[in-house]
């Protein structure tokens, strides 16, 4: 097992690609860039994570989302992580669903690059 760090875009959602089974860690920023820090088996293929950040106050389902950590960032802006599980609950709005299709189509156009 090893610790390694993965940067993470200032984005509402987005994915990053963790070994199978990662175990999240800490969450911190570095030269202005919030990273996650994450214990991994480099053995195991990697699978995308979906990430969630939400300001204070934003409203938002954390159906199926576990809270990684807060930062303030810049010194005022000050942002929440959450990974999201891929289902959504039924009663969830359907602008929710649209970005989630989004998120499973951005990670297949980065599959295709590596």
């Amino acid at each position: 097992m090893r610790t390694w760090k993965y940067p993470l875009p200032v984005e509402r959602r987005s994915i990053v690609h963790l070994p199978r089974g990662a175990e999240l860690l800490s969450l911190g920023e570095q030269v202005q860039t919030p990273v996650v820090w994450a214990l991994v088996d480099p053995q195991q293929p990697v699978e995308p994570v979906i990430f969630r950040m939400v300001t204070t106050g934003e409203e938002f389902n954390p159906v199926f989302c576990t809270y990684v950590g807060t930062l303030t960032l810049g010194g005022w802006y000050v942002v929440h992580y959450f990974t999201q599980a891929e289902g959504l609950p039924q009663d969830d709005a359907l602008d929710s669903r649209a970005r989630v299709v989004e998120d499973h189509q951005q990670y297949r156009a980065e599959d295709k690059i590596t």
